[in-house]
């Protein structure tokens, strides 16, 4: 049974590695990959995201090395289609690289740190000197993490952010670096686009409903929209918080109560 799993991981690891280097390869922005399956439980491939912001477009690629043409689609639900349709058409097959079957011959372990060097999506902390972590997902940067030694009765962990809510950056301080690193992780902003793409309806319906929490929560002293030159508009940014209460207003407003 153990050698059986050890061989069923060995080749989800190859699926995995095939694609995200043929995606990568193509579009090197790519992020927030998501598994698509037959409703029978088969994955099929994932969808992805490129680019950021109102700009940014959904597309595809199958686990039988093809990924979908064409620029992209406005939200994740079209590009999972498109997927579904190449797979019932046999449009989603083609021979392997020579390149990759050289690559997937590398054993597990090797495949492992692949995978993960590939992955844009995970959260983890880099060490950066003695007792700081730079906190990234893929290769953006999230923020930091200082150990200010075990006697700090607060919490021996600072984590520091951008986008923290405190004007001096300061996320908070913990006594576990799993949790400076994923409090730090939180306090990175979420696109009002790609709560759009995610859900299937308008970028501007999003951003009307964020400006509506915002100033709602404006009266707790609390912000949803994050306010920033870069993020104005339909590429504007909301915290996480607001991202989850957006989420509710509008799937309410999409499946209404009867």
């Amino acid at each position: 049974m153990a050698t059986t799993s050890a061989e069923d991981r060995r080749q989800e690891l190859q699926t995995e590695v095939a694609a995200r280097t043929l995606v990568l390869t193509e579009h090197i922005t790519a992020h927030t990959f998501q598994p698509a399956a037959e409703p029978r439980g088969e994955l099929i491939g994932w969808t992805f995201r490129t680019g950021h912001g109102s700009h940014a477009r959904y597309r595809w690629v199958s686990t039988r090395h093809v990924i979908g043409q064409g620029d992209g689609y406005d939200y994740r639900w079209q590009a999972e289609r498109s997927l579904r349709l190449a797979r019932a058409t046999g449009l989603d097959d083609t021979p392997l690289p020579q390149h990759l079957v050289q690559l997937l011959a590398e054993p597990t372990a090797s495949l492992e740190n692949i995978n993960r060097c590939l992955d844009q999506d995970t959260v983890y902390a880099k060490p950066v000197g003695a007792g700081r972590w730079e906190i990234k997902r893929g290769g953006t940067f999230l923020g930091t993490v200082h150990d200010e030694g075990a006697r700090m009765r607060r919490g021996r962990y600072a984590a520091w952010a951008p986008y923290a809510d405190r004007r001096d950056g300061i996320v908070g301080f913990f006594h576990d670096l799993d949790a400076a690193r994923d409090a730090v992780a939180r306090a990175w902003p979420v696109e009002v686009a790609e709560i759009a793409g995610e859900l299937g309806v308008p970028v501007a319906r999003v951003l009307e409903t964020a400006e509506q929490v915002d100033q709602a929560w404006a009266r707790q002293r609390c912000r949803a929209l994050v306010r920033t030159e870069a993020h104005q508009g339909l590429d504007s940014r909301v915290t996480q918080a607001a991202a989850e209460e957006i989420r509710r207003r509008l799937t309410a407003g999409l499946h209404p109560a009867r």
